[in-house]
C-alpha cells in the first residue's frame, strides 16, 4: 500500500497519546505497557521515601502513580479481566507500602485508609 508514493509500514501495534492499540478485528488496548509504567513509577517513589510514614507513601503513590493507571480509562471499554489486572497493580502497591504478603487481602486496609478498590475507581472514571 502506498500513500504519496511512500510505502505504508504495517505494524501490529500503534501508540497514540500514550495508549498502545493492538491490531486486530476489534479495538484492543495493550495494558502491559501501562502496568510497567505504573510499577516503575511506584518503585521510584517508594525507593526515594523508604523511611517516610506509610500514609505519606500512600499519598505520594496516589498522586503520582495512580494517574498512570487511570489515564483515559474512562473512554475505553475495558473487559473485566483487564480491570482486575489493574486492580492487582493497585493492591500490590498497598502490599508493598504496608508490608503485606501476596496472599493477604488488602480490602480491609483500603477501607481503613479511606481508599477505594480499583474496580470502583474505574466505575467512577466511566
Amino acid at each position: 500500500m502506498k500513500l504519496n508514493n511512500e510505502d505504508v509500514k504495517w505494524v501490529s501495534s500503534c501508540k497514540y497519546l500514550g495508549v498502545v492499540f493492538v491490531a486486530g478485528f476489534n479495538l484492543h488496548v495493550d495494558c502491559s505497557y501501562v502496568k510497567r509504567k505504573f510499577y516503575a513509577a511506584c518503585n521510584a517513589v517508594l525507593a526515594d521515601c523508604k523511611y517516610a510514614n506509610e500514609f505519606v507513601k500512600l499519598h505520594l503513590v496516589k498522586s503520582h502513580c495512580l494517574p498512570l493507571l487511570t489515564y483515559c480509562i474512562g473512554s475505553l471499554d475495558l473487559p473485566s479481566y483487564k480491570v482486575k489486572d489493574f486492580g492487582v497493580c493497585w493492591n500490590d502497591t498497598f502490599r508493598k507500602i504496608f508490608g503485606y504478603n501476596r496472599w493477604e487481602s488488602v480490602t480491609e486496609l483500603q477501607y481503613n485508609c479511606h481508599e477505594m478498590p480499583f474496580e470502583y475507581i474505574y466505575d467512577l472514571c466511566k
